[in-house]
């Protein structure tokens, strides 16, 4: 198993190393970003950097066993998802995949509205992660 763990101590769990460095450095100052604006915003509960959490999956029937375990469904077409149950974006990188990096945005929007509001509207937690 592969982990990098970036200068922040932002964990991105890439087994497979599909990652090229541009894309770990984007997310990097996504993430960055995001603890920057939500610490701002609820500064009575900080989320640490070594809280945030993002595992990526190269092989797509290994992502969705993955994700079945998680959710306890299968979301065919679904290159990512929220897991609650490990407090993580998940995300697949099919090597045909040009949005990838657009879900790992959203998936990790998930992942900071769930660990600072817990349960909100679905159409709000969509909305900003869109």
């Amino acid at each position: 198993m592969v982990c990098c763990y970036l200068p922040a101590q932002y964990t991105i769990k890439d087994n497979d190393a599909v990652l090229s460095k541009k894309e770990k450095e984007a997310l990097e100052q996504v993430i960055k970003y995001q603890l920057d604006f939500y610490n701002k915003v609820q500064p009575e509960q900080p989320i640490n950097p070594s809280d945030v959490s993002l595992n990526i999956f190269s092989d797509y029937g290994t992502y969705l066993i993955y994700q079945k375990e998680n959710i306890k469904t299968t979301l065919h077409r679904s290159m990512g998802f929220y897991s609650g149950k490990n407090k993580e974006a998940v995300v697949c990188k099919d090597k045909h995949d040009k949005g990838f990096m657009s879900t790992c945005y959203h998936e990790l929007s998930h992942f900071f509205v769930n660990t600072y509001f817990g349960s909100v509207p679905v159409w709000l937690n969509e909305g900003l992660a869109v």
